[in-house]
């Protein structure tokens, strides 16, 4: 799903695999947090039960990194054709370190955003966040109030469908 990953500049002429998208880090039975397959999947699938909930945080962090990857590109690249003038050897490692720091640079992040949303969303609650996104608190330090959405109502309907009166507060 393109809204749950991030575009991350990657030149066809570097001359090695970023750690994190390479295959000696894991693989589709090994878990790994240096790998980014892991990673995106494993915010992914937390995200997927709440989707209309959390895409609006998981945009927020998509957009901010794509958008400091674009806002550099033209900088990168005319360094890398002045490097390629002098020594293409010179531009290709150029471009290799940059692809590798960016790749490194969106793994690091999308951690960061699964720890977020994992203390944001917990236990079916949303905790109020601040603009500089940090977790609103009260004057004493606790955690400020939480909004409780409950389920979906087209959840309710079917669990009623299903149990009957069972549940039924008489």
């Amino acid at each position: 799903d393109a809204n749950l990953t991030v575009f991350t500049p990657v030149y066809c002429c570097t001359n090695s695999v970023p750690m994190c998208y390479s295959n000696k880090t894991a693989d589709g039975v090994t878990f790994s947090w240096d790998s980014s397959f892991w990673v995106f999947n494993w915010v992914a699938n937390m995200t997927y039960m709440r989707y209309s909930q959390m895409i609006g945080d998981v945009r927020t962090w998509q957009n901010r990194l794509e958008n400091s990857f674009l806002k550099s590109q033209s900088d990168i690249e005319r360094r890398a054709t002045e490097l390629f003038n002098q020594n293409p050897d010179e531009a290709r490692n150029y471009l290799t370190n940059y692809t590798i720091a960016c790749a490194q640079q969106t793994i690091g992040e999308w951690r960061k955003l699964g720890e977020f949303l994992i203390v944001r969303y917990n236990d079916m609650v949303i905790k109020q966040v601040n603009p500089d996104g940090s977790f609103k608190r009260t004057p004493e330090g606790q955690c400020a109030p939480v909004t409780r959405p409950g389920y979906p109502d087209e959840f309710n309907r079917r669990v009623v469908a299903e149990t009957g009166e069972r549940y039924l507060i008489k």
